[in-house]
C-alpha cells in the first residue's frame, strides 16, 4: 500500500496558509473573531506557522448549535484560525486522497456532489430491478479515533503529518463518547469521513460485487437483480461494519425493496421514469424560500445574497420534475 509523503513542507508554506485563509473567510461571517484575524493576517499566519513547525499548535475548544437540515444535527464549529488550518491540511491531502477514494463515493468531492450522486441512482434503478438502501446510524458520533488514525497511518507517513492528525481527531467533541467522532463542522473532517468508509467501498466492490453501488457519505445504496441476494450483502456489510469499523446501520433506514416502489435519496424519492422531491425536503425548502424572503424584505439581505439563496433553492428543485412546483412558488413571492 502506497504511502505518501512530502506533504508536511506544503501545508505549513506561508503561502498554503494565506490561500486557507482566503478560503476559509468565504462565506463566513464578519464576526469579530474573524475580523480580528484578517487584520493582523500576517502576524497570525506566521504564528501559526511556527506552532506548527515546532509542534505546539493545540486546536481550541468548539462552539456548538443545533440545525434542523433536514433532521436534527449538533454542529461543532471550530474557532476561524483552526478553520485556516483545516483548509491548509484539506487543500493539499485532498488531491491524494483523491486517488485512494473510489469513484462511486460522492459527497463532499470535486466533480461529485448530491446533483451527480442523484444522477447515477437514477441510472442505476433504470438498469436493475431491487435496490438495498443502508443508513449508518450517528456515523459521524461513532467513528473510533483509533481505527481512523490507523487508516491514516497506513496512508501518510511524515510523523509530523501525523502527529496534527492525532491532535485534530483527539479534540474532544461535545456529545461524543471519549475517544469517538467527528466535528460535523469541520472540513478535515469530511475528507477523514471519507477515508474511513472507503473500505467499505472496496468490500463492496470487491466481494459482494453487486450490479450497482453509490455511496454519498454514509447513506449508500446497492443494486441487483436478486432481491435474496441483496439481503444477503446486508449481512456481510453489518459484519464488516461492526468487526472493521465499529459502526452500526439505522434498522428504519435500512430495507431491500423494488425499485418500481421508489428509492429515497438524498432528499429525493427516485423512480424509473421520474423524479420527485420528498415531503420533508420540501416542507424544509418552503420553510427557507419564506425565511430569506422575510430577511430580504427586512433588510437583512441585500440583492446579491438574496438572489444566490433563490438560486440555490430552484436549483436544487430544478433536478426533480418540479416545473409546476417551481411556478407555484415562485408566485408565492412577494413583489417587491
Amino acid at each position: 500500500m502506497k504511502q505518501y509523503t512530502g506533504l508536511w513542507k506544503k501545508i505549513t508554506s506561508f503561502n498554503n496558509l494565506y490561500r486557507a485563509s482566503r478560503n476559509a473567510v468565504k462565506g463566513a461571517k464578519r464576526t469579530a473573531e474573524v475580523q480580528e484575524f484578517l487584520y493582523n493576517l500576517e502576524y497570525e499566519l506566521l504564528l501559526l506557522k511556527k506552532e506548527l513547525l515546532t509542534e505546539t499548535y493545540l486546536p481550541s475548544a468548539y462552539r456548538t448549535f443545533t440545525i434542523f437540515d433536514p433532521k436534527q444535527r449538533i454542529i461543532s464549529a471550530a474557532p476561524f484560525r483552526d478553520r485556516v488550518l483545516h483548509h491548509a491540511v484539506c487543500d493539499v491531502i485532498q488531491p491524494v486522497l483523491e486517488n485512494i477514494f473510489s469513484e462511486s463515493s460522492y459527497a463532499c468531492r470535486k466533480g461529485k456532489g448530491t446533483h451527480r450522486a442523484l444522477k447515477r441512482a437514477t441510472s442505476l434503478m433504470r438498469k436493475n430491478d431491487f435496490f438495498l438502501k443502508c443508513d449508518v446510524r450517528k456515523f459521524f458520533n461513532s467513528v473510533d479515533h483509533e481505527f481512523l488514525k490507523h487508516f491514516l497511518e497506513k496512508r501518510f507517513k511524515e510523523r509530523e503529518l501525523l502527529s496534527l492528525f492525532g491532535r485534530i481527531i483527539d479534540e474532544p467533541v461535545p456529545g461524543c463518547k471519549k475517544n469517538k467522532g467527528l466535528a460535523i463542522g469541520n472540513l478535515t473532517s469530511q475528507c477523514f469521513a471519507n477515508l474511513y468508509l472507503t473500505g467499505l467501498d472496496l468490500m463492496v466492490l470487491h466481494q459482494l460485487k453487486p450490479c450497482g453501488y453509490i455511496r454519498y457519505m454514509d447513506d449508500f445504496v446497492l443494486f441487483g437483480s436478486d432481491k435474496d441476494e441483496l439481503h444477503g450483502f446486508l449481512y456481510e456489510i453489518t459484519e464488516f461494519l461492526g468487526n472493521n469499523l465499529k459502526l452500526t446501520l439505522k434498522p428504519e433506514a435500512t430495507f431491500a425493496a423494488p425499485v418500481k416502489h421508489g428509492l429515497p435519496f438524498l432528499g429525493m424519492q427516485l423512480f424509473r421514469s421520474t423524479v420527485r422531491v420528498n415531503g420533508k425536503s420540501l416542507k424544509r425548502l418552503r420553510k427557507k424560500l419564506r425565511w430569506r424572503t422575510a430577511q430580504y424584505l427586512g433588510g437583512e439581505l441585500n440583492d446579491e445574497r438574496y438572489e444566490r439563496s433563490l438560486s440555490s433553492i430552484f436549483g436544487h428543485l430544478a433536478h426533480a420534475d418540479t416545473l409546476e412546483l417551481r411556478r407555484t412558488m415562485c408566485n408565492s413571492i412577494p413583489s417587491v
